[in-house]
């Protein structure tokens, strides 16, 4: 009776993680897909790596020399006016009081909201003002801090409440405090 290799046994199981891993990995969505639409109807399909930030527009043919995915057709020309933007745009500073949520300090250093959308844009991004106030002191510290829905949002629609995060980077300790104000939004 022959004995196992056990060498044999760890290489093809290394094989199998190396084979799986390549599968999953094809599998991840490395391109987030939109759409740019001009004024006319005509639409192109835009794909952003989510690594690297690089956009390309699909010119329209697979396999053709300048055609497929072009990174240049957006990076070497200038916006149109015929072309509708699909860029985040700012809320309106009338429309910031019809936002509202608490701010909290987690003992990790994110801030975590839950914010209330009362407009009838779906909101993509908050800016808040965090200031840290200690015990007896009348200057608090400030600082901005741009908060997006947690995952698996990528915005908070119109008339509901979503979790937003962001990492602060900082630790309250037991006598200050925290006060935040929702500054600035944007919107699709």
């Amino acid at each position: 009776m022959e004995a196992k290799n056990p060498k044999r046994a760890i290489n093809l199981k290394l094989a199998a993680a190396f084979i799986a891993g390549i599968v999953v990995a094809g599998f991840l969505p490395f391109y987030e897909y939109s759409n740019l639409v001009e004024k006319n109807g005509a639409s192109y399909p835009v794909r952003t790596h989510r690594i690297t930030g690089r956009a390309e527009i699909f010119g329209g043919e697979w396999n053709v020399a300048n055609k497929g995915w072009v990174a240049e057709l957006i990076e070497n020309t200038q916006p149109s006016s015929t072309v509708e933007s699909t860029a985040d745009k700012t809320l309106p500073p009338e429309e910031i009081s019809k936002l509202a949520g608490e701010f909290v300090l987690t003992n990790t250093g994110f801030i975590e909201a839950e914010i209330y959308n009362g407009t009838n844009h779906a909101i993509r991004s908050v800016v808040i003002g965090l200031s840290v106030i200690n015990d007896g002191d009348n200057a608090p510290t400030t600082r901005r801090y741009k908060l997006t829905p947690s995952y698996p949002y990528d915005q908070a629609d119109p008339l509901q409440a979503t979790s937003f995060k962001v990492n602060a980077g900082i630790r309250v300790a037991e006598k200050q405090k925290i006060k935040g104000k929702i500054e600035s939004a944007t919107f699709r």
